[in-house]
């Protein structure tokens, strides 16, 4: 069952109130991501989010960081963004949920792909995350209309999979290594990728 979050049938408003520096250096990680990489610095950091807003609350320790791959996502001028409510407080949670992640992927004007693929694969019985749309305000600003795909983290595991003991390992994509990055268990082989 799919938090209320993200409800198929309703739009969740987001209000991030970000000091000014902040976004500008969010921006800048976008914009200039290819010096930023040849300098050696990090991609992706974290910056702190001074007050998160929505479905009523309020939280005053959530971070921001960009989404997803420089190399073959940030190709447009609006930010995806992700918001974690973990970083700064390792029990922080919105509604149950460690980080909001609000897509907004070139390859994908309508922002509808992903969200109806997922509801089909759900439909059909398979563990998928859940999505709906998600408006964006930033510093009182309107900043735009986004896919708020749920994180693929232990909550998702946890739901789609209540009674195994044992979640099993959870990888991503790492774009510049050119191979799977262990998300979880890790201690354990990663025996399960070889055939």
């Amino acid at each position: 069952m799919c938090s209320d979050v993200y409800d198929p049938d309703r739009i969740l408003h987001v209000e991030l109130e970000i000091a000014p520096w902040e976004w500008e250096a969010l921006q800048e990680e976008h914009d200039d991501w290819e010096a930023r990489e040849a300098a050696g610095l990090p991609l992706k950091p974290w910056h702190p989010v001074a007050t998160f807003r929505a479905d009523g609350e309020e939280i005053h320790d959530a971070s921001v960081r960009l989404k997803g791959n420089p190399c073959c996502s940030w190709t447009s001028d609006k930010l995806q963004l992700v918001v974690a409510f973990d970083q700064q407080d390792p029990d922080g949670r919105f509604k149950h949920l460690r980080k909001l992640t609000l897509d907004a992927p070139p390859y994908d004007p309508s922002l509808l792909r992903d969200r109806v693929a997922l509801s089909y694969f759900r439909d059909a019985g398979f563990a998928a995350s859940c999505a709906n749309h998600a408006t964006v305000h930033i510093n009182g600003q309107y900043y735009g209309i986004y896919a708020n795909i749920e994180t693929v983290d232990q909550e998702l595991l946890r739901r789609e999979f209540p009674d195994t003991e044992h979640l099993g390992n959870l990888y991503k994509w790492d774009y510049d290594l050119g191979r799977f990055r262990k998300r979880n268990n890790a201690g354990e082989a990663a025996d399960d990728l070889r055939d």
